[in-house]
């Protein structure tokens, strides 16, 4: 309320929300890498069944506020400073927006979100960011020759140049890509235009790339347009639709993705044992890839288990049954 003399005027707050990248969240709300994000909490493994924890404004707030306190307990201060960067915030690079334009900030009921309506992310952004940093992996891992990376970038460039696909809203030809393997410069409509003109790109059998790896990886970027299709909400899917595309979808991806890299796993393997058969003094014997069960059984131990001396006790235990640990990791 403005009081001009006799008059009142009513002021009312601008709106708005901001679409940022990942570099610009990390600048303006102080996460604190590219793997954090303000709406769900940073959790371990990768696991497609499991969904990540929300991020509550309230306990982000308070543990900014006791890091901030000096005359806080130094042990209290350690354990916000740890919990926040265990979260992805950064504890020294506080975003003020909360705390000076706090009244400004429209918060939706049920949602305790830490930067109420104004850090949007685009769902699509962040699906094709995703996908090409895997599928940019997938090829530095299948270490193509220089050569080869030449003819595929002549093939996208001659696919681009002579309009051969078009938007099919816009009837209008694809941007004109120039490189498969740098991300650099690239919006997420370069991104998604060259996720689909990258089958076009290797061909129907993929017969330019090695053969123990042409199944998988076409059938991995068969999956990721799924994915991208559904995502632009063009029509409406039913719910064993979404259950087929994403649930089912993401473990068929990981699975050819996880196949590719195990096959380059192997590789360097032999190459470093051919090594090590040659010339063992100065070339140590190689070590397998051992694969670990990224579930609950790792922090879990029999229930009268009793820990002596720093070691679990495993003959003193009466019963079968399992107990969680108070902190598990």
């Amino acid at each position: 309320m403005l009081v001009e003399g006799p008059r009142e005027r009513t002021l009312y707050p601008r709106l708005m929300s901001m679409n940022l990248d990942q570099p610009e969240a990390q600048a303006y709300f102080g996460m604190k890498n590219k793997t954090s994000c303000s709406k769900c909490r940073r959790r371990k493994g990768r696991s497609a069944h499991r969904r990540a924890t929300k991020q509550s404004g309230v306990l982000v707030n308070r543990l900014y506020n006791i890091v901030a306190q000096v005359d806080s307990p130094a042990g209290t201060r350690t354990l916000a400073t740890q919990k926040l960067i265990r979260w992805g915030f950064n504890p020294e690079n506080r975003c003020l927006l909360t705390s000076m334009c706090n009244r400004l900030l429209v918060r939706i009921t049920g949602e305790n979100e830490v930067f109420p309506c104004v850090d949007f992310r685009d769902k699509l952004h962040g699906l094709m960011a995703f996908f090409f940093r895997a599928f940019d992996k997938i090829f530095e891992k299948l270490s193509l020759s220089s050569k080869l990376k030449t003819i595929l970038e002549q093939r996208l460039l001659w696919i681009c140049h002579h309009g051969c696909l078009r938007n099919p809203k816009t009837k209008r030809a694809y941007r004109v890509q120039r490189t498969l393997f740098n991300a650099a410069n690239l919006g997420t409509v370069d991104k998604v235009c060259i996720l689909f003109l990258l089958p076009h790109v290797l061909g129907h059998t993929a017969s330019i790339l090695p053969e123990n790896v042409r199944n998988d990886l076409l059938g991995a970027v068969s999956i990721a347009q799924q994915m991208v299709i559904a995502v632009r909400d063009n029509r409406s899917y039913t719910e064993h639709e979404l259950g087929r595309i994403f649930d089912r979808g993401y473990i068929t991806l990981f699975r050819h993705l996880e196949f590719i890299n195990a096959i380059n796993t192997d590789v360097l393997f032999q190459k470093k044992m051919t090594q090590h058969r040659r010339n063992p003094e100065k070339f140590p014997a190689p070590k397998r890839f051992k694969r670990q069960d990224r579930s609950c059984k790792l922090f879990m131990i029999p229930r009268g288990v009793l820990v002596t001396g720093g070691t679990p006790d495993f003959a003193s235990a009466k019963t079968p049954y399992f107990h969680q640990l108070k902190h598990p990791i």
